[in-house]
C-alpha cells in the first residue's frame, strides 16, 4: 500500500501539475535580470514558443518595441521586488510578431532568508475582451459623433433659416414699402421713377437669393449640369463689369478694369461663368466703402486665363480666410457683426469654377486691407 503524501509534498505536486498543464495562462519564472528559467504549456499556447526556444531568453522578447524603449520589462521587475507584485495590462508580442492584449502579474519568490531569488510571471490573454471594449467604445464614439452632427446640423439649419428669412424680408419690406408709397401718395415723376427702380432692384435681389439656394442644392445633389460650349471669356468678363457699373455709381466706387482686348477662348457655360464673375464683383462692391476702389483684370498665360478682382475694402480676418468658400459662412459677420447675405455666393463661385477645371483663391492681409480673388481657368485646347 502506497503511503499518503504529506500535505507539503501534495501542495508542491499539485502546484506543479497546475503550472505544467494549464493552457489558458502563460506561466514562467525568470531570474533577477529577466532571463527565463521555466516554462509551462500555456507559454506555447499563448506565446507560440517551444520550451527549448523560450528557456534562457530575455523576457523582453515578449514586450513591444515601444515598451522596450521605455525599459518597461526592467521597471516591472523592480516594482515586483520592491512592492511584492507588479500587475499591468498591455500589448505583448508572440513568437511570430503578432500582438495580443494581456493582463500580467509578476511576483517575487524568496528564499528562507527572505531574499528574492527569482520572479514568476502569469499572463492571461485579454485580446477578445479588449476588442469588445474597443468596439463598444467605437460604437459609443460613433453615436456621440452622430448626435453632435445632428445637433450641429439642427443648429446650422436653424441659423440658415433665420438668415434666409432675414435676407428675403429686407427686399420684400422695401418692395411693399415703395409699392404703398406709389399707391397712397402723390409722388413726383422723379420719386415714382426712384420707387420703381428700388422695387425692381429689390425684386432682382430676392430672385438672386432664391436662385443661389437652388443652385447650391443642385450642386450638392449633383443635379447642376453645365452647357459647355466654346466661348469668349473676354466678352463675358466685360459684360459682367458693365452690369456692375450702376452699383459702382450708386456707391461712388471707382471701378477700374484691365481686360485683354484679344478674344480669349475657353470651354465653358457662358451663363455660369458670368454668374461667377458677377458674384465676385458684387462681393467686392458689398465690402468696399464709398469712394473705394475695385480693380478687375483679365490676362492670358501659357495655358490658362486669369481673372483678378481686387478691392481696398474691409478685408478678411486671417482666421476666417480658410473658410471663405464654405457655404453659409459670412465674412461680414466676422467683420462688424452685421447681417449680410447667406454666404452662398463664394461657395457657388468655387464649385462652378472647379466644374470648369479651374480654381479660385482668396487673399487678404487682414481687416481693413482689402481682398483679392483670383480665378484661373484653362484655355480652350486647340486640336
Amino acid at each position: 500500500m502506497k503511503s499518503i503524501a504529506q500535505p507539503s509534498d501534495f501542495s508542491r505536486s499539485f502546484s506543479q501539475i497546475i503550472v505544467e498543464n494549464v493552457r489558458d495562462f502563460a506561466i514562467f519564472a525568470m531570474d533577477l535580470n529577466g532571463r527565463v528559467l521555466s516554462w509551462n504549456i500555456g507559454v506555447q499556447h499563448l506565446l507560440g514558443f517551444e520550451e527549448a526556444e523560450f528557456l534562457g531568453q530575455d523576457v523582453s522578447i515578449i514586450f513591444t518595441p515601444e515598451d522596450r524603449e521605455m525599459d518597461i520589462p526592467n521597471a516591472e521587475r523592480v516594482q515586483a521586488i520592491n512592492e511584492s507584485r507588479a500587475e499591468d495590462t498591455r500589448w505583448h508580442l508572440r513568437k511570430d510578431g503578432t500582438r495580443f492584449f494581456a493582463n500580467g502579474l509578476a511576483t517575487p519568490i524568496k528564499d528562507d532568508a527572505g531574499d528574492v531569488v527569482f520572479l514568476t510571471k502569469i499572463l492571461r490573454d485579454e485580446t477578445a475582451r479588449k476588442k469588445m471594449e474597443d468596439d463598444c467604445e467605437e460604437l459609443l464614439n460613433r453615436e456621440r459623433n452622430l448626435k453632435e452632427s445632428v445637433e450641429s446640423a439642427f443648429i446650422a439649419n436653424n441659423e440658415f433659416l433665420r438668415m434666409l428669412s432675414h435676407e428675403l424680408r429686407n427686399p420684400l419690406q422695401s418692395i411693399l414699402g415703395w409699392t404703398s408709397m406709389l399707391r397712397n401718395h402723390n409722388l413726383t415723376n422723379e420719386q415714382a421713377n426712384k420707387a420703381i427702380e428700388i422695387i425692381e432692384r429689390s425684386g432682382k435681389l430676392q430672385a438672386r437669393l432664391i436662385e443661389d439656394v437652388f443652385d447650391l442644392s443642385r450642386l450638392t445633389t449633383g443635379k447642376l449640369q453645365l452647357n459647355l460650349v466654346e466661348m469668349n471669356l473676354t466678352e463675358a468678363v466685360q459684360q459682367s463689369v458693365d452690369s456692375i457699373l450702376p452699383t459702382a455709381g450708386e456707391k461712388n466706387i471707382n471701378l477700374e478694369s484691365e481686360i485683354d482686348s484679344e478674344a480669349i477662348s475657353i470651354t465653358g457655360d457662358i451663363e455660369r461663368i458670368q454668374q461667377s464673375i458677377s458674384n465676385l464683383l458684387t462681393n467686392a462692391m458689398k465690402f468696399t466703402d464709398e469712394e473705394g476702389l475695385v480693380e478687375v483684370s483679365l490676362k492670358r498665360f501659357d495655358s490658362t486665363a486669369q481673372i483678378i478682382i481686387k478691392d481696398n475694402g474691409q478685408g478678411i480676418c486671417p482666421e476666417y480666410l480658410p473658410h471663405i468658400f464654405t457655404p453659409y459662412s459670412q465674412a461680414s459677420n466676422k467683420l462688424d457683426g452685421k447681417e449680410s447675405g447667406l454666404g452662398l455666393g463664394l461657395a457657388l463661385v468655387k464649385n462652378l469654377i472647379e466644374m470648369h477645371g479651374g480654381r479660385v483663391n482668396a487673399e487678404s492681409e487682414g481687416i481693413g486691407m482689402g481682398a483679392t480673388f483670383t480665378v484661373t481657368i484653362p484655355l480652350l485646347k486647340v486640336k
